[in-house]
């Protein structure tokens, strides 16, 4: 979680939200979303993959990022060697690494703002 936001306040903020909304954004268990949450992710998730963007121009810079999604025995085997030779060639570039699970990568691409899977 970004900025230093604890769990118990983010917890308060959706059930505030789920109660703004009159209705249960996901089912805590099993985890699962409903249409609803389906529905406000279609609608915010613009938001969230074109942030970098904005505040590249925002700073007066060009981002160049670089977003892989991977399972995570990739993540913990395979991307802690790639990363050192990655730096060296490219030290402005902005990474950012999601542990996603294998049906979901080739999805994700387009809809979550994911680069490489």
């Amino acid at each position: 979680m970004p900025y230093g936001i604890q769990q118990p306040a983010v917890s308060a903020q959706i059930l505030r939200l789920e109660e703004d909304l009159e209705t249960v954004l996901f089912q805590r268990r099993p985890f699962r979303l409903t249409k609803a949450e389906e529905k406000l992710f279609s609608f915010i998730a613009p938001f969230f993959t074109q942030l970098d963007e904005v505040a590249a121009q925002i700073r007066g810079t060009v981002s160049k990022r670089f977003r892989l999604g991977a399972s995570g025995p990739v993540l913990r085997n395979y991307v802690p060697a790639i990363l050192p030779t990655l730096r060296p060639r490219a030290p402005k570039l902005r990474r950012r690494i999601t542990e996603t699970h294998q049906p979901e990568q080739e999805p994700s691409l387009p809809q979550n703002g994911i680069d490489c899977a």
